[in-house]
Formats: structure tokens, C-alpha cells, sequence
């Protein structure tokens, strides 16, 4: 199955220097009709090869088939080999940042492909298999990954299961940062894959807007790997609420909470 990205369209996003350089793609296939089926949105950011956030709808509770996963590289959005910095990320950050190592030893301890849009939110291999895009994707800790954040992406597709008119925006924040101890001065180290290119992201976010007895709500899931990271307790968490159990690194919170005290998330 190939993958059809249309665009770029519109502006999307901000980045820390407050430029809008980002833009919106929409990403999906040809049917047998010839007609373009979108599968999701994403607001990428062509100078840092990296996604800021996906749009979707939600259209299973799992997954219908399974495939061979295939990560595809397209030289439109890319002008280096990023399964290459994915495969030898390990050695440049211990090389980097010696002090840290522990971050990138063990079988789970390393930065894993991590998508927006989870394929399992699909039911149908087509779909699936647009979801294994690197416009779709940002590197996250394997522990991370198939940790906390797993259990918020099947507490989502449980929760909203039913709910058709359900959707559902992921993205992420900032720029994850490691203590260089080898530099002598305890300065923070960015972490990027390139050079200055595919960073590993801060936090991670997702935003559910559904109905429910004809209100509208719309519920955020905050993760980060550092659960003591002030930013995961911005707003008051409703986990419990919404009978997702108490996991370390995860924030759940009504997004009008989050929004009216501080704008974090302007997309």
C-alpha cells in the first residue's frame, strides 16, 4: 500500500521562536475509485523534520489485521537518512552526554519510533499502513512508549469506542533536555537526532473532543518520562474521573482548565 500526503496547505503552529513555519499535510491513500481517502492531518515542520501534532478520528477498538511494519522514507520531506539517526542514536548521546548513559542502556532505554496517530486506532490495513510515515512520527523512549503512553492510547480507543463523531489531536512540546555533566558546567543539552534536526520532544499530548450527553468535552492526557516535571500537574487531574488508573508520567485534565491558565498548547 503506498502513501498519498497532500499539501502543504495551510500554516500550523508555532515554534519556540515564535515563527509559523510549520504546515498542515493531509496524509491517506488512493481508493480503488482513484479518489483520496485522508486518514489524518499532520502539522510538520519541514526545517526540523519533526510533527507537531496529528488529527484523526478514531475508527476502531483494535486492530483488524496486522503487517510487516515498514517506516517510509520520502526525500520530499526529508534530505537525510532519519532511519540512520534512529539506528545510531544510541551511541552519539552516550558519546555526548557520558554521565547520562544510564538514559540509553537496557533493553527499553532507547528512542523508539514513536507515531502521533497510532495505527491501532484503525481497523483497516490500509489505513494502518498510512500511520507508518515519518511525518507521522517523533522519537520517544521505548519504556515511555510501550509504558504510560500505551496505556493512554488504549484507554482512548476504549473510551471513545461507539463514539463516531469522535476526535482526537496528539502532539508534542518542547525539546527534551539532559544534564552535560562532561562540559563542566551542568548545562542542559537539547536532544536531537540530526543536528538540530528530529528532536526528542519535551512532553507528549493528546486531546480527546467527543460528546457526551450532548455536552461537548474535551479532555487532555499530558506524558512525560520526568513524572515529577511541574508542567504534568498545570491543571487539576481528573484521571480517576474518567477511569484511567494513576500511572506515573501521565496528567488528565478537562483542556478548559489547562487553556484558561495557561495557553500552552496554541496550535
Amino acid at each position: 500500500y503506498g502513501v498519498n500526503i497532500v499539501g502543504p496547505l495551510e500554516n500550523c503552529g508555532i515554534d519556540e521562536n515564535d515563527k509559523n513555519t510549520s504546515r498542515i499535510f493531509k496524509v491517506g491513500y488512493i481508493t480503488y475509485l482513484g479518489q483520496f481517502h485522508e486518514v489524518y492531518k499532520s502539522c510538520y515542520n519541514p526545517t526540523e523534520f519533526s510533527p507537531l501534532y496529528t488529527v484523526h478520528m478514531i475508527n476502531s477498538k483494535e486492530e483488524d489485521k496486522t503487517y510487516d511494519r515498514n517506516f517510509f522514507f520520502n526525500s520530499k520531506f526529508y534530505n537525510v537518512d532519519i532511519n540512520d539517526l534512529y539506528r545510531k542514536h544510541t551511541k552519539k548521546f552516550m558519546s555526548l552526554i557520558p554521565q547520562q548513559y544510564e538514559h540509553f542502556c537496557g533493553p527499553l532505554n532507547y528512542l523508539a519510533r514513536s507515531q502521533l496517530t497510532p495505527r491501532a486506532d484503525f481497523k483497516f490495513e490500509e489505513e494502518q499502513c498510512v500511520t507508518e510515515h515519518y511525518i507521522n512520527t517523533v522519537p520517544q523512549f521505548q519504556s515511555f512508549s510501550q509504558g504510560p503512553w500505551l496505556e493512554v492510547e488504549n484507554h482512548v480507543r476504549n473510551y471513545l469506542v461507539g463514539n463516531t463523531n469522535a476526535t482526537v489531536i496528539t502532539g508534542v512540546l518542547g525539546v527534551l533536555q539532559l544534564k552535560n555533566r562532561a562540559k563542566g558546567t551542568n548545562e542542559y543539552e537539547d536532544l536531537y537526532l540530526g543536528e538540530k534536526t528530529v528532536p526528542v520532544p519535551g512532553m507528549i499530548w493528546k486531546v480527546i473532543f467527543y460528546r457526551i450527553r450532548n455536552i461537548d468535552t474535551a479532555v487532555i492526557f499530558m506524558g512525560n518520562i520526568f513524572p515529577d516535571d511541574p508542567v504534568l500537574t498545570m491543571c487539576p487531574n481528573i484521571c480517576e474521573h474518567i477511569k484511567f488508573k494513576t500511572t506515573p508520567g501521565i496528567n488528565c485534565c478537562y483542556l478548559y482548565k489547562l487553556v484558561k491558565k495557561d495557553d500552552i498548547l496554541y496550535t
